[in-house]
């Protein structure tokens, strides 16, 4: 059976005052307390939990996070809700938290985080192995749990924590990944290292990243090649 996954909305919301401010809840534990009323079952999903709820709490940053019912494949972490399809600082965090629920603090890891058409964030970890033929990328999961779920990726990033300078450094999309997203069109947004933002990092799309990409030799007109061509 496809265990049921929190769908986490975050919804822009005025920040209330900071004497005004209460602590910060806990999502899991309000789903607890809920639950412990009779409010639904529940299913662990990588350290998230499943219900047929659906409940509004404010963070303490003044964010409303809607905590409610949706459906996932096995195999691919936290899926949530939000509003924009666009790479923004919400998929980047979505990829950390991933990367902090699997790897411990103080070591080595990484993971990565895509926004399909629908607002939804997938988020994976890449697969090491003693062959290194048959490791993948972060971003693997998600692309395949997307093409699975038939929805389109509007937006990747990957993220790796870097003990050696304590940092978490966003990194493009290796080529193999780049011929993944390819499948989505040219205008796939993806995250790439940006010493002159704040944030150290910026959007860009597929094309800017790969203004040269071989498949559009072989269109017509010159463009990128549609997701049927890929399918062929």
């Amino acid at each position: 059976m496809h265990p049921l996954v929190i769908a986490l909305a975050l919804v822009t919301a005025a920040p209330t005052t900071a004497h005004a401010r209460t602590a910060e809840p806990d999502p899991v534990a309000v789903l607890r307390s809920l639950l412990a009323r009779g409010a639904g079952a529940t299913t662990e999903f990588y350290g998230q939990f499943s219900t047929d709820l659906s409940k509004e709490v404010q963070l303490s940053n003044g964010r409303r996070t809607f905590i409610g019912s949706g459906m996932a494949m096995g195999g691919t972490g936290l899926i949530c809700h939000h509003s924009s399809m666009q790479l923004d600082q919400t998929l980047v965090d979505a990829a950390i938290a991933q990367m902090d629920r699997r790897w411990p603090p103080g070591e080595h890891g990484g993971a990565a985080a895509v926004f399909l058409e629908d607002g939804r964030i997938l988020t994976s970890v890449g697969l090491d192995n003693l062959n290194g033929g048959v490791s993948l990328c972060h971003e693997t999961g998600a692309i395949c749990q997307a093409y699975t779920l038939d929805k389109k990726v509007t937006a990747s990033v990957c993220v790796y924590r870097d003990p050696g300078r304590g940092r978490v450094l966003v990194l493009p999309p290796c080529g193999i990944c780049q011929e993944r997203l390819a499948l989505w069109g040219p205008d796939v947004q993806v995250g790439v290292p940006d010493d002159s933002s704040v944030t150290g990092w910026s959007a860009r799309t597929l094309r800017e990243v790969n203004p040269f990409y071989w498949g559009s030799q072989f269109t017509e007109d010159g463009t990128w090649p549609a997701p049927e061509v890929h399918f062929s």
